[in-house]
């Protein structure tokens, strides 16, 4: 018989609980309300051995935590009273872990621990939210196909989410550099998307310096633009891009 690391919440739970699961002899809680299921990340570094204010730090740096994380008050099991925690939602667990260098982690055994976190947890995680236990997967061999169609369906929504801020990206650029009296100039990105072109970065890049070329020979200067994603970008006008993307080849 498989042995499991969890038991089912209690259904009688309101939207708004707190659950935990074993994970290797750690109790990890986990936080319901009607936006879904978030995980507690300085309890996990705690079990990882690793700084959790540094942790919480480079999950705010990243843009994928962007609409993914909460503060607020909770009382977790062992704790007398809440306490104000900072929260990640379920979805962004596997982004956090696999952000983590393990090659600059000089303990070996908190490299060991981390390592494991990494491969282990996100799908016991997921197990436990999904089918009301974590099979541990050293004590059962098998394929868990409802676990990896679940992984399959967020990464596909995580897409389709990154494509419509993308998209709004791009029209909230058109729309600054009009205002900024550069109506016309657009990004690489911005051009492509309007013209249906690849979008894949090393053309991008290609493109991008194809035309400052033609802009340098023609005595013009790219307008350089802050980016969300991408840092600082340029902008050139239209007719360069044109020739700029009827030159490269994908």
């Amino acid at each position: 018989m498989a042995k499991t690391l969890a038991v089912a919440p209690n259904p009688e739970d309101s939207a708004r609980s707190l659950n935990t699961f074993d994970f290797h002899g750690h109790q990890a809680a986990v936080f319901t309300d009607d936006r879904g299921h978030w995980i507690f990340p300085k309890q996990i570094s705690g079990f990882m051995g690793i700084d959790a204010e540094n942790q919480r730090k480079r999950i705010l740096r990243n843009h994928w935590s962007e609409g993914w994380t909460a503060t607020m008050a909770v009382q977790v099991p062992g704790d007398t009273q809440a306490r104000e925690h900072f929260l990640l939602h379920q979805r962004r667990l596997p982004m956090w872990l696999g952000s983590i260098t393990t090659s600059n982690i000089k303990d070996r055994s908190t490299r060991a621990r981390v390592e494991e976190h990494q491969t282990e947890f996100a799908d016991a995680l997921a197990d436990y939210l999904t089918k009301g236990v974590a099979i541990n997967p050293r004590a059962a061999v098998g394929d868990d196909l409802d676990v990896i169609e679940g992984m399959v369906r967020a990464i596909r929504a995580d897409r389709r989410r990154l494509a419509a801020v993308e998209e709004a990206q791009v029209a909230l650029a058109a729309k600054v550099d009009a205002i900024e009296g550069r109506h016309g100039w657009f990004t690489a990105l911005a051009h492509a998307k309007l013209h249906d072109h690849s979008t894949e970065r090393s053309y991008l890049s290609r493109v991008g310096s194809k035309a400052s070329a033609i802009c340098r020979a023609l005595g013009i200067k790219p307008h350089p633009r802050e980016d969300a994603t991408f840092g600082t970008v340029n902008t050139y006008p239209v007719h360069v891009l044109e020739q700029a993307f009827a030159e490269v080849t994908p």
